[in-house]
């Protein structure tokens, strides 16, 4: 057992990590910016849960560390049809997690919660099939996908976070090639566009296996993507998705942006005339469902699920930017640079494009950026209107 515990404390749940607590090797790891994660689990889950009724749900987190999503679950959830089975390969997180579940009180509940010291891809092998299942890797997300997916039961959860923002987002694009199977590039809106080329790769793993893997909330904070899905059977389900995977035509020169079925004709951007970089193939639908943004929305004020202002502030950005159909973000700032325009107050510019008949709003990808339908010429003529 290590000596240099420390007593964190998230939501409303005390737990003991390492007080080195984001060092990796021989130590129980805790990441205080992941907490939008673990906020998110917690909504997620309640809402499988009233999808469910009153039938048993069953929780597994698969590379655990310190255990504080588990924790969390039980600790604030307070639900007795809430199965929790806990698991880490680290002899030393293990440990903890047992210490932690003392400390929580419910260390003689084996119905309750269940904790396990296994290699997480053979414990996937070997696992029985999960309501909602979690996994949080230090590695690359893929090697975990097909063996995960098929291990959720039809109608639960997956949930994924990775850190892999850099080859997604265009810094190496050869790894996002060769992880994911699409171009990348370092546009004004990387970190969405890397986002939907994980949520696309994603679904084509569900795909091999007839399931469909329909987002509830997918989001980019800070370090790292998030991902939960629905993973709904069926053949036919499974091949919906495809519509949805395109290919990003994207003019340097002016910013223009359009999605595309096919590269074999050649593109001209159709505001300066340039010819178009491509990228892809990424994800153009949803990548919130409103179902859940609606539960979330109605029953935060009524219930005392301890949110991190962090979590409800990108939570509201998000509610604002779902009902736009829209598969890219225009950022304001380089607009204005690459036009030579004064920079107008977003909110003013927002309210704008609404009068001309488009939608607009903020977006959590990027404070400098809106989420619109409308295109870039349109977007230009309303900033030289707001000055």
């Amino acid at each position: 057992m290590v000596q240099d515990l420390k007593l964190y404390e998230e939501g409303i749940t005390k737990f003991y990590a390492s007080s080195d607590n984001l060092k990796t090797k021989d130590s129980v790891f805790y990441n205080p910016m992941m907490r939008i994660s673990r906020d998110l689990t917690l909504l997620v889950l309640a809402f499988l849960r009233k999808m469910r009724g009153e039938k048993k749900i069953s929780f597994l987190d698969l590379m655990a560390a310190s255990g504080v999503r588990s924790l969390r679950v039980l600790n604030e959830l307070k639900d007795d049809r809430i199965k929790v089975h806990i698991n880490d390969y680290s002899k030393l997180c293990y440990n903890i997690i047992l210490k932690n579940i003392k400390l929580l009180g419910s260390h003689d509940d084996e119905e309750r919660v269940k904790v396990y010291n296994e290699e997480a891809l053979k414990f996937l092998s070997n696992s029985q099939y999960y309501d909602f299942i979690q996994i949080d890797p230090f590695e690359d997300i893929n090697k975990f996908l097909y063996p995960a997916i098929s291990k959720v039961k039809n109608g639960g959860i997956l949930a994924l976070t990775t850190t892999d923002t850099a080859s997604l987002s265009g810094t190496y694009p050869r790894a996002c090639v060769r992880r994911y199977d699409a171009v990348p590039q370092n546009f004004d809106f990387k970190h969405e566009f890397g986002l939907r080329i994980l949520i696309r790769a994603i679904q084509i793993e569900g795909s091999k296996q007839d399931r469909l893997l329909k987002p509830i909330i997918t989001y980019y904070y800070k370090h790292h993507f998030g991902a939960f899905f629905q993973v709904i059977k069926g053949r036919e389900r499974a091949y919906g998705p495809f519509k949805n995977h395109e290919f990003l035509l994207y003019c340097t020169n002016c910013l223009n942006r359009k999605t595309t079925r096919s590269l074999f004709n050649r593109e001209i951007c159709d505001y300066c005339g340039g010819r178009m970089k491509f990228a892809g193939k990424f994800y153009t639908g949803k990548l919130f469902d409103e179902e859940f943004l609606k539960f979330t929305e109605n029953i935060l004020p009524k219930r005392n699920y301890p949110l991190s202002k962090e979590t409800e502030k990108v939570l509201q950005m998000i509610r604002e930017e779902a009902g736009i159909n829209s598969p890219y973000t225009f950022n304001l700032h380089l607009l204005s640079q690459k036009f030579k325009l004064k920079l107008v107050k977003m909110e003013k510019l927002i309210k704008l494009l609404k009068s001309r008949g488009f939608n607009a709003s903020r977006t959590h990808f990027n404070p400098l950026s809106i989420r619109t339908d409308a295109g870039v010429k349109d977007i230009i003529d309303a900033m030289k209107h707001s000055i």
